[in-house]
């Protein structure tokens, strides 16, 4: 269940918001994160090599960007894995001490976690962690830290570290352990995030292009036919192409889910015979598309659907931390298996073709005809609400979701989304332009915040505390998008 749940599946389970033992469990998370990257920076004070374990945080608050539903069991599972750790490299650094004859600076943390502590135990001291000062303020810093850790994840993806980045996350959640901070000190590292998380959207788009090959603007087939089957979700590229590779001769058929459709634009994605189109109605709405598949399903890693509604025993997952009503696969053995003894689709249904990627050249040549003042409409989820707020606007140059001179259809792959403004920007002043978003989640949120010397507005954003969300209008100068 991603942060900023699409309309559709938000209204048909009657939730817009993350429910409570959620937010308690990420401040749970948070603090024993933010005591680890304490002790982090005081071993590296002293030469220690901590790359490793700074990965592991950063990996671990990159599962903090949903709210899926974990079984209680994994739950308490990560958090007595992780308070573990913590109890190790605090160990670690008073050996440190003892040995170098140092006063040892131990860090005072409103947690503890002992073995026969239930969850509910564990979630009640969550819901106190959260302290007034700066609340706000820390919360939107926690969004951006979120939206880079997920970034350099899906990085190390390709093979590739960049640990510049890594170091300024640590940086950001020692800031959680600082006694007196003002607002404008928070926001500097707000802005330094973004930043960092621009730089690895670009890194990730070059290694994008190295490992899948060119990119065009394809017709993607939206039907299906009478087979067995498999539909693969989520975002991660890696996954969904190793997928293919490991299957690519067997007698069963493969679709894309989500914001997997970007991987059709791809030449290397496009050699694979079985890889028949796109399932979905390519709005997010996970819970339908899932249940009216009638075979197997894969999530990638960093997927953020809420499976808990839905049938066992033929959801999987390539993520370490499976969600409650997913088996988690080291290989694709039991995939290939329910897909077969699934029901599979027993007539198939002709549909239209879905338009995604673009033309890199031919965008270089329109852009230069840019007007003076361009209207560009982000990424969005495809509701009605949404089509009829755009339908109201200005006349849009750029449209990354409806109704624009310029239409782009990218999945919400954001290494695009930057490499498309790139070429926009060479062309016309950032000053000059204005964006409309219509989610809320936190790369979007990073986004905004590095554009935000243009004119910016958002819509609502159901899912986040409406406090957060207005002081982010109000810090960053964005105007409220409505009728």
């Amino acid at each position: 269940m991603n942060i900023n749940s699409d309309y559709n599946d938000c209204n048909r389970h009657g939730v817009c918001s993350i429910a409570p033992s959620i937010t308690s469990f990420q401040q749970v998370m948070l603090t024993v994160f933010r005591a680890l990257a304490y002790y982090v920076l005081e071993l590296e004070k002293h030469n220690y090599n901590c790359a490793e374990l700074k990965l592991e945080i950063v990996d671990g608050i990159s599962n903090l960007v949903s709210s899926t539903i974990y079984p209680d069991g994994k739950l308490l599972d990560i958090v007595g894995c992780r308070y573990s750790e913590l109890i190790r490299v605090k160990r670690e650094y008073s050996k440190l001490c003892k040995t170098k004859n140092i006063a040892c600076k131990t860090l005072k943390i409103p947690l503890k976690v002992t073995p026969d502590m239930s969850l509910t135990d564990i979630l009640n001291q969550g819901q106190k962690l959260l302290e007034n000062r700066q609340k706000i303020m820390f919360e939107i810093l926690f969004l951006i830290i979120q939206s880079v850790s997920l970034s350099i994840l899906k990085l190390t993806d390709y093979g590739k570290i960049n640990d510049e980045a890594v170091d300024c996350v640590i940086d950001a959640v020692n800031l959680f352990n600082k006694k007196s901070l003002t607002a404008s000190h928070i926001n500097d590292y707000i802005l330094k995030l973004s930043k960092f998380d621009k730089r690895l959207w670009k890194e990730r788009f070059n290694a994008q292009v190295e490992f899948f090959g060119k990119f065009d603007k394809v017709q993607v087939s939206t039907s299906t036919r009478p087979y067995k089957a498999i539909l693969v979700s989520g975002s991660n590229l890696v996954d969904f192409y190793n997928l293919l590779d490991t299957l690519k001769n067997e007698d069963i058929d493969i679709y894309s889910h989500g914001d997997l459709l970007i991987a059709h634009a791809f030449e290397k994605f496009r050699e694979f015979k079985n890889l028949k189109g796109h399932f979905g109605s390519t709005d997010d709405n996970s819970v339908f598309d899932f249940a009216t598949f009638p075979g197997a399903v894969v999530l990638t890693k960093h997927a953020s659907q809420n499976i808990e509604h839905l049938i066992r025993g033929r959801i999987f997952t390539t993520d370490s931390s499976a969600p409650k009503g997913a088996v988690t696969i080291k290989d694709y053995k039991e995939v290939l298996d329910a897909a077969y003894k699934a029901k599979g689709f027993s007539k198939g249904r002709k549909k239209d073709f879905i338009t995604v990627g673009y033309e890199r050249d031919k965008l270089i040549k329109e852009f230069k005809n840019c007007p003076k003042s361009p209207v560009i409409a982000c990424m969005a989820n495809k509701s009605t609400y949404l089509q009829d707020y755009f339908k109201k606007l200005p006349k849009i140059y750029l449209s990354f979701s409806y109704f624009g001179d310029i239409n782009v259809n990218i999945a919400n792959n954001f290494p695009m989304f930057a490499d498309i403004l790139d070429i926009l920007f060479e062309n016309t002043k950032l000053s000059d332009c204005t964006f409309h978003f219509s989610k809320c989640d936190p790369n979007t949120l990073s986004a905004i915040v590095n554009l935000k010397d243009a004119k910016i507005y958002m819509t609502d954003c159901p899912g986040l505390n409406p406090a957060l969300i207005n002081s982010f209008i109000k810090l960053y100068g964005i105007k409220k998008g409505s009728f």
